[in-house]
């Protein structure tokens, strides 16, 4: 049997198993476990940084969980606290309008008492020509009262004439 390099490892195997079929299992049991020598010599190094790449994988996962937590933390402080500014908020809107509202009750009080003030000089004034009126409204009702029964049967131009001549008379007895 001749063998030359340019034959491949099947055809050689099957030019062993054709003499011999013991030595034919040999050489295929022998190609097998160098086809398995040469592919663990490059799995291997692969598996051992699989199961770094995996180690990492993990605590880079757990690492993430962490700040998925510390996240959702963050957030959920972050609503809480946008819905304590929105309260706020709407207090400090609530809080202007009272204060424009006091405001705008306060300038109308003052604006009250001011006219009351003013009127009060008024009011001082017409108590007081109450009072003067009131000491001649009896003679005042007494002569209108006998005016009509007396006068007014006559004319209204005589009626007139006789109303200024009393004027006459009562201003210059004043």
């Amino acid at each position: 049997m001749k063998i030359s390099k340019t034959d491949s490892i099947e055809s050689l195997i099957q030019q062993i198993t054709v003499k011999s079929a013991a030595a034919g299992g040999i050489y295929t049991w022998l190609d097998n476990t160098l086809k398995f020598h040469t592919v663990y010599l490059e799995v291997k190094p692969k598996q051992i940084a699989l199961d770094v790449a995996n180690e990492e994988l993990s605590r880079a996962q757990q690492a993430f969980s962490k700040i998925l937590a510390r996240v959702q933390i963050l957030e959920d402080c972050l609503t809480e606290e946008n819905l304590k500014m929105q309260r706020a908020l709407a207090e400090k809107d609530d809080a202007v309008r009272t204060k424009e509202r006091l405001a705008h009750q306060i300038d109308l009080a003052e604006r009250l008492v001011d006219g009351l003030a003013s009127s009060r000089i008024i009011w001082t004034k017409r108590v007081e020509t109450f009072k003067n009126d009131l000491e001649t409204l009896l003679g005042d009702a007494l002569l209108t009262s006998t005016f009509i029964s007396y006068a007014g049967y006559f004319s209204r131009s005589y009626r007139i004439s006789f109303v200024n001549k009393w004027r006459s008379v009562i201003a210059a007895t004043k």
